[in-house]
């Protein structure tokens, strides 16, 4: 089957976080923002999910459904090994409600309080948020960015981080978001290697994991040390997938001891049968949109990289690698982040993340979302050079 992804997809009266502060339908409307914030893309999910969650609908009961089932488990391990030799087994796939929900769940139960927990900013918020929410110290290992805008692992501050016994755990984003930074398999061995020598267990948060450039390959953390057990990997269908909404995502623990600290604070929770439906045909169906999808984001980074470079020059970005979010640097507007936000709200018709929610190094940067049909980029981007004082170029 061949998807439209040029096709929009009105979304105003639908109770979406992503655009229901808009007053039109039309996302080109002069008085209308164009919302490219929330990791969320503008695209219809698969045939093949629509249907599977309309066919379970349609029997008409949705009540307590097993989560636990062979089929429901091992479409997630075939879709790992497949997709990203990830050599999980059945019995260490654990649902949980929410990445963020589990971000929260593993800095509670694999530190104490007082404990330090490393991250890596600019990240996502949520990192240093479950930090603080739980009592932890947070240490931060701030990321390189050379005069390309590139971003690199400082290694060497890590390795005296992960020394300090005092810290415990470490929360990896790979990719990065929102730099769009695919980390290499040399990077990520440094890092396994470091932390593990060191007693630091390791978090991946690999959510963003099916959304790379054609060109590049993405590697799982635990593919690379398929002896550990102190590394937990989170995935899950809300990024690659566009199923945010269903907040279907698994945590994949080697360590029976972690499985059953795990389970025991999530209790009996499991997923909700349309989330089941949509989960076995996302991992065993799906493969051909998710390819195209790829694909056409694949197009709006060129489309994006190309008009940058001709119509703003001036204005420095981090090319994306991963994920359908790039990092743009609007430092030179001079604008405090607050007032950076508004300014685009009031003068470019444009809501935006603001970098600096990711840390003091976003400061006057912003998270950009290319997951639209192209016509709605090309206008946002317009919308962008008229603010920003450049010619319009027909």
């Amino acid at each position: 089957m061949s998807y439209d992804f040029n096709r929009w997809v009105p979304r105003v009266g639908t109770q979406s976080l992503k655009w229901s502060q808009l007053n039109s339908e039309n996302p080109t409307d002069a008085n209308t923002n164009i919302t490219l914030a929330i990791a969320e893309m503008d695209f219809p999910c698969s045939a093949e999910i629509i249907t599977a969650i309309s066919q379970r609908a349609a029997q008409g009961i949705l009540g307590y459904t097993l989560g636990n089932t062979s089929e429901y488990l091992d479409a997630v391990c075939s879709w790992l090994q497949r997709r990203y030799q990830i050599l999980a087994k059945p019995e260490q796939i654990i649902y949980c409600r929410g990445a963020n929900l589990a971000l929260d769940l593993v800095v509670r139960l694999f530190t104490a309080p007082g404990d330090g927990v490393i991250i890596q900013p600019p990240v996502f918020q949520n990192f240093a948020g479950s930090v603080q929410r739980n009592g932890r110290v947070l240490v931060e290992n701030h990321l390189l960015c050379d005069a390309e805008g590139n971003f690199s692992m400082n290694l060497e501050e890590l390795e005296q981080q992960a020394s300090d016994p005092a810290n415990k755990l470490l929360l990896l984003c790979s990719p990065n978001n929102p730099t769009g930074t695919l980390w290499d398999e040399t990077t990520l061995k440094h890092l396994g290697e470091i932390c593990l020598q060191h007693g630091v267990k390791v978090i991946s948060d690999e959510v963003h994991q099916e959304i790379v450039r054609s060109q590049l390959t993405f590697h799982s953390l635990a593919a690379l040390f398929p002896e550990s057990d102190q590394i937990i990997t989170i995935i899950s269908l809300s990024k690659g997938f566009n199923l945010a909404g269903l907040q279907n995502s698994h945590l994949v623990v080697p360590s029976e001891t972690d499985r059953e600290l795990l389970r025991g604070e999530l209790g009996r929770s499991g997923p909700s049968p349309l989330e089941i439906a949509a989960a076995i045909a996302a991992y065993t169906q799906s493969d051909a949109w998710l390819d195209q999808v790829n694909a056409y984001i694949d197009d709006n980074v060129a489309f994006f990289e190309e008009f940058m470079t001709k119509r703003l020059p001036a204005v420095p970005f981090t090319k994306a690698q991963a994920t359908y979010m790039v990092w743009i640097d609007l430092r030179s507007l001079g604008l405090e982040p607050e007032a950076l936000i508004t300014f685009l709200k009031e003068k470019a018709h444009l809501n935006l993340n603001n970098g600096a929610s990711y840390g003091e190094a976003g400061k006057g940067f912003v998270r950009f979302n290319l997951a639209t049909p192209r016509f709605v980029l090309e206008e946002a981007l317009l919308r962008l050079q008229r603010a920003m004082g450049a010619s319009c170029e027909k």
